[in-house]
């Protein structure tokens, strides 16, 4: 597996594994994506700010004592955040996620990800479609993921997977 098409080459894997009726292997899950994945600390007033910057968000946040989900809201501080996951302005060719963690001490780590699926002779990643039961009884919807596969000292591995919406 060479360096330039490692993507071509495991794509080619997959299409030909998905023909055998056995593995239930969905070929059109997986994606070539141009991936960039960035991430900054951020103090309680700088998270406020860029949250209030980002406007309206999909996905879902917990805070201390609750988990919300967002359809399209503006993230609210009201009480301390926890972690969560979302995406700005869904869209077939771009997606745009992030991945919030608090850190300890009023200090967050915002990770951002860009995923660009409108050139694959660009991409630098395989982005695999994965979908997750929304927990609770009464959710009958699916968080859905990208999974990213990318090239790693000889070997592909997956170490990453943003959210990029709901399904369901």
């Amino acid at each position: 597996m060479t360096a330039q098409n490692w993507i071509s080459e495991i794509t080619d894997d997959i299409n030909t594994l998905s023909q055998v009726s056995n593995l239930n292997i969905d070929s059109s899950k997986f994606r070539p994506v141009q991936s960039h994945i960035s991430h900054q600390t951020l103090n309680q007033d700088e998270l406020r700010d860029t949250l209030q910057a980002m406007g309206d968000v999909t996905g879902w946040v917990q805070a201390t004592g609750a988990v919300k989900t967002l359809n399209n809201e503006v993230i609210a501080m009201d009480t301390p955040l926890l972690n969560g996951e979302w995406v700005i302005a869904q869209d077939a060719k771009e997606q745009t996620s992030y991945v919030l963690d608090y850190i300890g001490n009023y200090t967050w780590l915002l990770q951002t990800c860009v995923l660009d699926f409108s050139d694959a002779a660009q991409a630098n990643s395989l982005a695999e479609r994965l979908l997750h039961k929304e927990v609770g009884v009464k959710n009958p919807r699916y968080l859905v993921y990208q999974k990213l596969w990318q090239q790693q000292a000889g070997s592909v591995i997956a170490d990453k997977a943003f959210f990029v919406g709901f399904d369901g």
